[in-house]
C-alpha cells in the first residue's frame, strides 16, 4: 500500500515523505526512487523520491523522501507513479528469499498535496525628495494565493541582512499589518517576508535622502569690489575653517593661492577637548574655485587628511551652501561596540580610533555622503610601543558589530598609516592572529595565516581552513572585495537570474559588478555555487589589480610558451593569462603546467591574493 504525504503547502526545503507498505518484511539494495509529476501538459515537471533507509535492512515500510527546492510550483496537486523506478543495482526483495517484490500499486488522491516553492516577491520604494525622515513603502506577495498561501510574516531590520537575522519570523519590527515604515538614518535597510508554505526573502533598499537640520556655521563673506566695478581694485578672498571646539584656525585664500596643486592647513596648534571633533567647513564659493587637480592637506590632533578637490567639484550639482569634513573619535556608544566587538572576535585595538564624516549642507540641513569618490587620504600616527607584524586598518560596522579590512600604505619604517578612505564611519587599528588546525605544514600556510588574521578569508569552521577545497565564484569575489576594502554597506542589487538577493554573498557581488570587477553569463546568470577555474580566477585578480591602479604592462604571447600545457587555455583567457603570468599573478606547477582549466583551490586563491596585495598595498 502507497500512502501519500500529508495535504498542504509544501515550500523551499520542505520534505514530501512516502510510505510503502509491504505485508511481509522486505529487504532493499541500492537507491530505488519513486517519479513525482508536478504540473500538466507541456509544463510538467518530473522529480524523483529517492528511498531514504538504510540498504540491506529488512522491514515492512520503505520511506522515500524528496526535499522540494526553490522556484516550483505545483498549486493543483502532484501525481505519483504507479511503478516504483529500479536503477542499476537497486532491488527490492522479500527478506530470506530471492523473489522480487511487487513494485507496481495503486495511486492514492494526491490532489491537495500542493507545492509552492517560489519565494515571495518583495517591493521596496521610498518617498522622493529630501527629509529629516524617509517612509519606506513595502509591496510583497505569496506565490499561489489561490491554494491558500498567504503572507504570514512582514518584518524589517537595520542594515543589510539575510533571512538567517529575522529567525524564522521572530526578529524585527512588525509590517504585516502598516506595509510601511520610518527611517531617521541614511543606510540600508531589509525587509523580510514569509508565507504559509514556509518560503523566505529578503529585500533590500538604500537611503540616502535624508538631512539633519543643523545651524549652519556662518562664514563671512563680505561683499569685494572687482575690477570692472566703478572704483573696485580689491582682490577677491576665499574663505574657509577648521574648528575643534571654541577654538578656530581661519584662512582666506586669493585666486592665485588655489591654483596651487598642494595647500597645506595645519590646525595642530589649536587646543582640543576631550573626545572633541575637528571639523573643517569650505563654503561652496571656495570647494568650487579649487584647482580641481590640487590637494588640500589637512593636519588635526587626531590625524591627517588629504581631501581632493576633485572630491568637493563631485557636488557641484549639488545645491549646497558648505561641505564639513569631520574628524573624531567616535560617540561613546562607537566606542562600546568597538570594545566589545574586538573582544568577540578575540582581537586587539591598537591607540584610538578615528570617525570620518563628509556631509554637505543644503537649505540649512546637514546630509552625510555615504560613500564618495574619488576616495579622501586618512593618516593616523602609528601607535606608541613594539610594531605588530599582524596589525592592520579596519573598518567598523556598528549594525552588525563586525570589522572590515581597509587596504594600508603604512610600512615598519613609516610614522604614520595611511589608508584611502570612499566612505565615512568608523576606523580602527586592529591586532588579530588567526590560525587555522588544517594548514599546519601547508604550503600555503603564511598566506592563509596573513589573509585570516586581516579578515579577507575565513575558515570552513572555527578550526579548520579546507585548502584543498575547490573555490566556488561567489567565494572568490566575496574574498576580492575584502581584500580591497570595498563597502557593501550602500551595495545594492544584482539582475542576475541565478542569485538570491538574501544571499550571504549579494552585497559582495553586487559591489564587484559595480566596480566593473566580475560580469555575467550570456544567460543572464552568475553561476555563484559553480567552482572557478584558473584562468577565471586570474581573470577577476588581473581585473582587480587594474582597479587598484596603474594597469600593469601587458603580457606577450611567449610569456605562455614555457607552460607544457598552454594550448589548454582557453582562446579569450590567452591574453589574460599573459597579463597574470607576467605580472607574477599566476604561476606554474613544479611540472611547468598552468592548469587553466582546473578548478582553483582555496589555499591556491589565498596565495594569489596575497601576491595582489603585495603589488598594491603595504600588505
Amino acid at each position: 500500500m502507497l500512502t501519500a504525504p500529508n495535504e498542504g503547502l509544501y515550500g523551499t526545503g520542505s520534505t514530501l515523505e512516502i510510505i510503502l507498505t509491504y505485508r511481509e518484511a522486505v529487504t532493499v539494495s541500492g537507491v530505488p526512487y519513486l517519479g513525482i509529476t508536478l504540473g500538466s501538459g507541456p509544463d510538467a515537471e518530473t522529480v524523483h523520491a529517492v528511498y531514504s533507509g538504510t540498504a540491506g535492512e529488512n522491514g515492512t515500510a520503505l520511506r522515500f523522501t524528496y526535499e522540494v527546492p526553490a522556484g516550483l510550483s505545483a498549486l493543483d496537486g502532484i501525481v505519483l507513479d504507479a511503478q516504483l523506478s529500479l536503477p542499476d543495482g537497486a532491488a527490492i526483495l522479500y527478506s530470506g528469499s530471492s523473489e522480487s517484490a511487487v513494485t507496481s500499486f495503486a495511486i492514492p488522491d494526491t490532489s491537495r498535496v500542493r507545492i509552492a516553492s517560489v519565494l515571495p516577491a518583495i517591493e521596496l520604494a521610498a518617498g522622493s525628495g529630501a527629509g529629516t525622515t524617509a517612509e519606506i513603502a513595502v509591496t510583497a506577495s505569496a506565490h499561489g494565493s489561490a491554494a491558500g498561501n498567504t503572507l504570514t510574516h512582514l518584518r524589517w531590520l537595520v542594515g543589510s541582512r539575510t533571512v538567517v537575522d529575522f529567525d524564522g519570523g521572530t526578529s524585527g519590527a512588525d509590517l504585516l499589518a502598516e506595509r510601511t515604515f520610518t527611517v531617521r538614518e541614511n543606510r540600508s535597510y531589509t525587509v523580510y517576508a514569509k508565507d504559509a508554505a514556509g518560503n523566505e526573502a529578503v529585500g533590500l533598499i538604500t537611503i540616502n535622502s535624508i538631512v539633519t537640520p543643523v545651524y549652519p556655521f556662518p562664514v563671512d563673506q563680505p561683499p569685494v569690489k572687482t575690477d570692472d566695478e566703478p572704483g573696485g581694485t580689491e582682490e577677491r578672498l576665499y574663505t574657509l575653517q577648521l574648528a575643534t571646539g571654541a577654538e578656530r584656525l581661519e584662512v582666506e585664500w586669493t585666486a592665485q593661492d588655489l591654483t596651487a596643486l598642494l595647500r597645506e592647513l595645519d590646525g595642530r596648534a589649536l587646543a582640543s577637548e576631550p573626545d572633541g571633533v575637528w571639523t573643517l567647513t569650505l563654503p561652496k564659493v571656495t570647494a568650487s574655485a579649487l584647482n580641481p587637480d590640487s590637494m588640500l592637506h589637512v593636519r588635526t590632533g587626531l590625524g591627517d587628511y588629504l581631501l581632493p578637490a576633485a572630491l568637493l567639484q563631485e557636488l557641484d550639482d549639488q545645491s549646497y551652501s558648505e561641505v564639513r569634513i569631520a574628524l573624531s573619535e567616535g560617540s561613546i556608544s562607537e566606542r562600546r561596540g568597538l570594545q566589545a566587538a574586538a573582544a568577540a572576535l578575540g582581537a586587539e585595538i591598537q591607540g584610538q580610533p578615528l570617525h570620518l564624516k563628509v556631509s554637505a549642507v543644503i537649505a540649512g540641513a546637514e546630509r552625510v555622503q555615504a560613500e564618495f569618490d574619488p576616495a579622501l587620504t586618512l593618516m593616523m600616527p602609528r601607535p606608541a610601543g613594539p610594531g605588530h607584524n599582524q596589525s592592520f586598518v579596519a573598518r567598523y560596522d556598528s549594525v552588525q558589530g563586525s570589522f572590515a579590512y581597509v587596504p594600508t600604505s603604512a610600512s615598519s619604517g613609516e610614522q604614520d598609516w595611511t589608508w584611502r578612505a570612499r566612505s565615512g564611519g568608523l576606523y580602527v587599528i586592529l591586532t588579530y592572529d588567526r590560525q587555522f588546525l588544517d594548514m599546519e605544514g601547508s604550503w600555503a600556510a603564511e598566506a592563509v595565516h596573513q589573509l585570516a588574521s586581516r579578515l579577507i578569508v575565513q575558515g570552513v569552521d572555527h578550526e579548520n581552513f579546507a585548502p584543498k577545497a575547490p573555490v566556488t565564484r561567489a567565494e572568490l569575489t566575496a574574498m576580492v572585495v575584502r581584500a580591497l576594502g570595498l563597502s557593501t554597506d550602500a551595495a545594492g542589487q544584482t539582475e542576475f537570474d541565478d542569485v538570491d538577493r538574501g544571499s550571504w554573498y549579494a552585497a559582495s557581488l553586487a559591489v564587484a559588478v559595480r566596480e566593473g570587477l566580475v560580469q555575467g553569463d550570456a544567460q543572464g546568470g552568475f553561476r555563484p555555487d559553480a567552482s572557478i577555474s584558473r584562468q577565471e580566477a586570474a581573470a577577476l585578480l588581473l581585473r582587480a589589480l587594474q582597479w587598484v591602479g596603474p594597469v600593469p604592462a601587458a603580457g606577450s604571447e611567449q610569456a605562455l610558451h614555457g607552460f607544457t600545457d598552454s594550448d589548454r587555455i582557453a582562446p579569450w583567457a590567452r591574453t589574460i593569462l599573459a597579463d597574470a603570468v607576467s605580472s607574477g599573478l599566476l604561476q606554474g606547477d613544479p611540472e611547468g603546467r598552468l592548469k587553466p582549466q582546473a578548478s582553483i583551490s582555496r589555499a591556491e586563491a589565498a596565495v594569489m591574493l596575497v601576491r595582489l596585495l603585495e603589488k598594491t598595498t603595504s600588505f
